[in-house]
């Protein structure tokens, strides 16, 4: 007999070509013995071995293969940051999600579950977004290692363009006129004069700065304690002002970093609290250091530059990041629209180029310029 039961569980055992196969059932019944059975033997057929059958028994658990994922492919190509980033978010709601399945088991209906609880539990749509580009990069690192056959479709939610903090002229100039002790003081004039990050701040060292030339050269970035490249890799030149020649040569050249606080590296939590108290000083709202990012993009982007430039200065590796600052310059979509103007207004109504009106004849009209 071909299917028997031995002690507690199921066994399939028959010959096929000379050859002897027993094979425990997957589920312990007589009933399911039987089926397993009929599936070895025209696994035999068409291929004449089960070595397909075993691989696919023998595939890896989502989280039995984030495993090896993050061994050897996380740490050796990413950042020490998006290291941290990738197992934080495994940890916190890939893995209780998905690790218990089998790598061919987790489905496209699986992941639309995944987002809706996400949801529900009051994540944001960028926050999931973010989840879903990790969980898809594995999946099709377990393609391409050979775990894994197909990658079920993983559908990213629609999000509206992110809000950013920055400071208007005015307030900018309050707070490079706070005096504080340094090397903060010349650290904030720095980032808003060249938007540097405050990772390539921290990394930066004297070798690349050119006072007499005003320029820095931007290739290194510190996170986490660790020095490595700048984000997306790429090394960028930037020019400076005037002023942040100034700001820079009020700092002695003892050390070979130009930010250090007694010759120790600065770190975020540091830049933090002192970045907050010149903001106090400067009677000014809170803001975080990618907030003064922000601000030399938007002054810039408002006085008129073009996006390439500004791309270039910051280090985007696309332009699609540097567009969410086009909004602040309006002077092309206002030249464009005053094509639409017409002629010969009615009653006497007459509009400058800039939109405005320069003679404006009765109550009525003058009300609605007023509106617009």
């Amino acid at each position: 007999m071909a299917v028997r039961r031995i002690k507690t569980s199921w066994w399939i055992d028959f010959r096929y070509h000379g050859s002897r196969y027993r094979v425990r059932s997957p589920d312990n019944t007589k009933a399911s013995a039987l089926a397993y059975e009929a599936i070895l033997r025209r696994e035999l057929a068409q291929n004449g071995t089960l070595e397909r059958l075993q691989k696919a028994k023998d595939k890896k658990t989502f989280a039995a293969f984030t495993e090896e994922w993050l061994k050897l492919y996380v740490d050796v190509n990413n950042k020490p940051s998006e290291q941290w980033t990738k197992r934080r978010v495994l940890k916190a709601n890939l893995l209780p999600a998905f690790g218990k399945k089998r790598l061919e088991e987790i489905s496209s209906m699986d992941v639309e579950d995944y987002k809706r609880r996400q949801l529900a539990d009051g994540r944001s749509p960028k926050t999931v977004n973010n989840s879903l580009t990790i969980l898809r990069k594995c999946l099709v690192t377990a393609i391409e290692w050979g775990d894994l056959d197909k990658l079920p479709k993983i559908k990213l939610l629609k999000t509206t363009p992110p809000k950013f903090t920055y400071l208007i002229p005015e307030e900018t100039e309050r707070l490079l006129r706070v005096s504080y002790h340094q090397p903060w003081e010349s650290m904030v004039h720095l980032a808003v004069r060249t938007g540097l990050r405050f990772s390539e701040l921290a990394a930066l060292e004297w070798e690349d700065v050119n006072l007499s030339k005003r320029i820095i050269c931007v290739r290194r970035a510190c996170v986490c304690g660790i020095t490595g490249t700048p984000k997306n890799g790429k090394i960028r030149y930037v020019l400076l002002t005037h002023d942040a020649v100034d700001a820079l040569a009020k700092l002695p050249k003892t050390e070979k970093l130009v930010f250090h606080v007694a010759g120790r590296q600065v770190n975020y939590s540091m830049g933090k609290w002192a970045l907050w108290k010149m903001c106090e000083a400067a009677n000014l709202r809170l803001v975080a250091w990618h907030a003064l990012r922000h601000t030399f993009a938007s002054h810039l982007v408002s006085k008129g530059a073009s996006l390439k430039a500004v791309q270039e200065l910051l280090g985007h590796s696309t332009i699609h990041m540097t567009l969410r600052y086009s909004h602040l310059n309006q002077d092309n979509l206002r030249e464009a629209i005053n094509l639409l103007e017409p002629e010969n207004p009615p009653n006497g109504v007459f509009w400058a180029t800039s939109g405005q009106p320069e003679k404006i004849q009765g109550l009525q009209h003058f009300e609605l310029a007023r509106r617009m």
